[in-house]
């Protein structure tokens, strides 16, 4: 994490947190938003995933 500011941090506190509800919505408002280095939303898109994740079980039901 390069930044400690804005959607993208705030995408990956929610995700070190387990805080689904809201980080979801930090990481798809930073990949629409910001001006990302590759590494940066790459790391966007991971958090993303793990957040998702518990969800996809729900999905498939």
């Amino acid at each position: 994490m390069t930044q400690e500011t804005g959607w993208t941090h705030d995408c990956y506190v929610h995700a070190k947190t387990g805080r689904a509800f809201d980080g979801v919505s930090a990481c798809d408002i930073a990949i629409m938003r910001e001006a990302l280095s590759r590494k940066d939303l790459a790391a966007t898109y991971d958090n993303r995933g793990v957040m998702l994740g518990p969800f996809a079980v729900l999905v498939y039901l």
